[in-house]
């Protein structure tokens, strides 16, 4: 595998845009770009400087197959749940503080439009939008970290902005 340098700015970039403890450069600039090999069982032919395949085309993956037989999506066809946290906080805020879910995940939907690639658009074996189920399951994340950055004791069916949410909405903001 090739190494390459970068300097200082063009990192700080990269951690920025990185989940911490899950995203590592090389997945940063793969996502940004849509490097994930594969898409809809087809290689991606447009990218420059794309490795060739000895052979000719390299062999489709059946995508659906392998995550049923694995149990587990592929790395990278899935906005990952952290990236819901900051539109969550934002959503809250514009909503007052607190709001009712649907409310709350629309405007998430909103928010994230340009982020959710098609994957998240799909439907779950219940019929849910992925994105909408990966947007609750951060709601219940961001519940029981400590300090909470949503109230655990908001009614049921209501999502509510805490002190610490706000503080960290505040600071993850970009100047």
């Amino acid at each position: 595998m090739p190494t390459i340098r970068i300097d200082d700015e063009v990192f700080a970039v990269l951690q920025k845009r990185a989940q911490a403890f899950v995203d590592s450069p090389n997945d940063v600039l793969r996502r940004d770009y849509g490097l994930n090999g594969f898409s809809a069982n087809k290689p991606i032919h447009d990218v420059p400087g794309a490795p060739s395949f000895a052979g000719g085309e390299p062999q489709s993956i059946p995508t659906r197959r392998r995550r049923k037989v694995m149990g587990r999506i592929l790395r990278g066809e899935k906005t990952p749940e952290p990236e819901y946290v900051t539109p969550i906080l934002q959503a809250l805020v514009q909503a007052g503080g607190r709001g009712r879910t649907a409310d709350i995940v629309d405007r998430v939907g909103e928010i994230m439009k340009d982020r959710l690639n098609a994957y998240d658009q799909g439907a779950l074996g219940a019929g849910e939008i992925r994105w909408r189920n990966t947007a609750e399951w951060c709601r219940n994340s961001m519940k029981e970290m400590s300090p909470p950055l949503l109230n655990p004791d908001a009614p049921h069916g209501w999502w509510e902005i805490t002190g610490p949410g706000r503080e960290y909405l505040k600071s993850s903001r970009v100047a």
